[in-house]
C-alpha cells in the first residue's frame, strides 16, 4: 500500500524480523507501492538487506497458500532455477511467519534495474522466453498450489445487481459505480467467454507459472534477469505467463495457444473489476492508492478486446533454427494425491489483498502498464526462438492443491 498501515508499527515489524529471520538489522522503512500488502526495506549499517512484506489474508490468499506459494518457489530456486528470487526460509525452516492476523515474508534485497513497461529489446525478449521455458519445463513441486478461475460464472449478473444501489462510499464511489453500470453489458460477455475457454484448460499441460511476470516483476542484474513476486505461483498452463512477451511483439518466442492467450487476458481484465468494485463499495477518502486505482478500474474497463496479433512474415528465406530443449526434464502431470475441484460459489468480488495490475508486490519499483494497452506487431528480430518441452500428458482442470478462490460473497450482497 501506499500509506503505512495503522495497525502495526513499523519497529514491530523490524522486531518480527528479528525473532524469525534472526538476521541482524537495525533500521526499518516503509516503502509506499503497491496494493493490499505492505512493504519495508530493512537495512543493517547503512546497507539494505531485505525486503519485507506483510500479506493480508482473505479468499485470495490464506496463510496455508502463501506458505506454499513461496515454499514452492523456494524448492524452485534450489532445484537451481537461477533466475528465482525465492524468499528467505526463517528459524522455523518456514518463509512466511504470523504477524497481526497477516502474514510476514522476507526476500533478499538485491541490486538490478526494474522494467517498467513493454519487453522493449531482443536481448531481454530473448532472456524472458528462456526463463520460462525453463520453468515450465521443471517438474512441479509437491504441494504447489493451482489455478482455479478467479471469478465466478455468475460475475456479470451480481455485479449488475451491486451497481443498482448508489455507492455513497467516498469520492470515487459513484464514479466507479457508474463506470461499471456502463459496461455491464460487456462484462457479461467478457465472463461468459472467460468460463467457456477455462473449462477448455483440460485439454492443455499444466505447468509452474510465476502468474504475473511482466518487467515490474523482473530485475535485470550483471548475471541476467531474476523475477521476483512468486506469491502468484500455481500449476497452469502455461500461457498464463505469456502475455507480456506477446503483447510485446515476440509472440514467435512464445508459440502461445491463442484460446489459452485469451482466457487469462480475460482473467486478469475480470479480476481487476471484481476487485475495484470491492474497493469502492467500502469506505475510502481518495488516497494516492484510491487515485491509482480508480485509474486502473477506467483502463480495464475501456481497453480494447483481446485480439491475435498478426502473423510475423519472416525476414529472411531462411528459417531460424531453434536452440534445444531448456535443461529442467519433461513436463510433469500434478502429484497423484490431486483430485479435481469444481465447485464455484456463488457470488464474485475478490477481497482487498490481491494487488491491482501494473503494481508489484514485492519490490520498490512501482507502476507498469502489465498489460499493454496497445497492440503492436511482432517485431523482427535476430536469434534463434526459444523451444518449449512438448508433452503428451494432460492435468485435470483446478487440481488440488487449489490455488485459492477469489470468488467471495461481497457483504452487501449477502
Amino acid at each position: 500500500m501506499r500509506e503505512a498501515p495503522e495497525f502495526i508499527s513499523a519497529d514491530a515489524v523490524l522486531d518480527a524480523v528479528r525473532t524469525h529471520w534472526a538476521i541482524d538489522v537495525d533500521v526499518i522503512e516503509h516503502l509506499p507501492v503497491g496494493f493490499g500488502a505492505h512493504h519495508w526495506r530493512v537495512s543493517f549499517a547503512g546497507a539494505p538487506r531485505l525486503f519485507v512484506t506483510l500479506d493480508n489474508l482473505g479468499p485470495r490468499h490464506t496463510a496455508e497458500s502463501l506458505e506454499a506459494a513461496y515454499t514452492a518457489a523456494g524448492e524452485l530456486a534450489a532445484a537451481g532455477l537461477e533466475f528465482v528470487l525465492a524468499s528467505v526460509p526463517n528459524r522455523q525452516g518456514r518463509y512466511t511467519a504470523p504477524l497481526a492476523g497477516h502474514r510476514l515474508s522476507c526476500v533478499p534485497w538485491t541490486g538490478g534495474k526494474p522494467g517498467s513497461g513493454p519487453i522493449d529489446t531482443d536481448d531481454l525478449a530473448q532472456q524472458n522466453a528462456k526463463a520460462l521455458a525453463q520453468l515450465h519445463a521443471t517438474p512441479p513441486p509437491i504441494g504447489i498450489p493451482s489455478w482455479q478461475p478467479r471469478v465466478g460464472e455468475d460475475f456479470g449478473g451480481s455485479l449488475a445487481n451491486l451497481v443498482r444501489t448508489p455507492w455513497q462510499t467516498g469520492p470515487y464511489g459513484e464514479r466507479a459505480r457508474s463506470a461499471l453500470t456502463q459496461r455491464i453489458d460487456a462484462i457479461r460477455r467478457w465472463t461468459d467467454t472467460y468460463h467457456d475457454l477455462s473449462r477448455r484448460t483440460v485439454d492443455h499441460q499444466w505447468v509452474p507459472t510465476h502468474g504475473e511476470p511482466h518487467t515490474a516483476n523482473q530485475l535485470i542484474t550483471d548475471h541476467g534477469i531474476v523475477f521476483v513476486d512468486w506469491e502468484s505461483l500455481a500449476l497452469a498452463p502455461r500461457e498464463r505467463d505469456l502475455g507480456t512477451l506477446i503483447n510485446s511483439g515476440y509472440a514467435d518466442l512464445a508459440a502461445p495457444n491463442w484460446e489459452m492467450t485469451e482466457l487469462f487476458d480475460l482473467e486478469w481484465r475480470l479480476s481487476e473489476l471484481a476487485e475495484y468494485a470491492t474497493w469502492f463499495t467500502h469506505p475510502h477518502t481518495g488516497t494516492a492508492s484510491d487515485r491509482s486505482a480508480f485509474d486502473d478500474l477506467i483502463t480495464e474497463l475501456h481497453r480494447p478486446d483481446w485480439t491475435r496479433p498478426p502473423t510475423d512474415p519472416p525476414s529472411s528465406p531462411t528459417p531460424r533454427s531453434p536452440p534445444p530443449p531448456p535443461e529442467g526434464g519433461p513436463l510433469c502431470r500434478p502429484h497423484a494425491r490431486n483430485t479435481v475441484h469444481t465447485h464455484q460459489p456463488s457470488i464474485v468480488v475478490p477481497s482487498l489483498s490481491r494487488l491491482p495490475r501494473g503494481h508489484c508486490r514485492s519490490h520498490p519499483w512501482r507502476t507498469h502498464p502489465q498489460h499493454l494497452h496497445h497492440r503492436p506487431g511482432p517485431r523482427r528480430h535476430t536469434g534463434s526462438s526459444v523451444a518449449y518441452t512438448p508433452s503428451t500428458t494432460r492435468a485435470p482442470p483446478w487440481p488440488a492443491t487449489p490455488f485459492p478462490s477469489t470468488t467471495v460473497t461481497h457483504d452487501i450482497l449477502a
